[in-house]
C-alpha cells in the first residue's frame, strides 16, 4: 500500500502554509490530485507529490537575490530540507 501524507505534511514538504496549499490545488492543475480519506479529510500520495516537486523548476533568482550575492549566501531552497 502506498504511503499517504496529510495536508499538514504536504504543506511542510513544499515550504508553504495550508492556505497556500489549498490555492496551489485550485490553480496549479499539474499538482497531484488529493485522495479523499473522509468527507473532511484529504491526503496526497507521497510518491506523486515527490515526483511533482522534482519536476518543478528551482528559481535561482528571486526576491533578495542581489542582497544574497552581496553577502555571499547561496540561493534559498526549501527542497534542501526535504527528506
Amino acid at each position: 500500500m502506498e504511503r499517504l501524507i496529510s495536508m499538514k505534511e504536504a504543506a511542510a514538504m513544499l515550504g508553504v502554509g495550508r492556505a497556500s496549499l489549498y490555492r496551489l490545488r485550485e490553480f496549479d492543475k499539474s499538482m497531484p490530485r488529493a485522495v479523499e480519506i473522509s468527507p473532511r479529510r484529504i491526503a496526497f500520495r507521497l510518491s506523486e507529490l515527490e515526483a511533482w516537486i522534482a519536476s518543478r523548476p528551482v528559481a535561482e533568482k528571486g526576491p533578495g537575490f542581489e542582497k544574497r550575492q552581496e553577502l555571499g549566501l547561496k540561493a534559498a531552497s526549501s527542497r534542501s530540507n526535504c527528506k
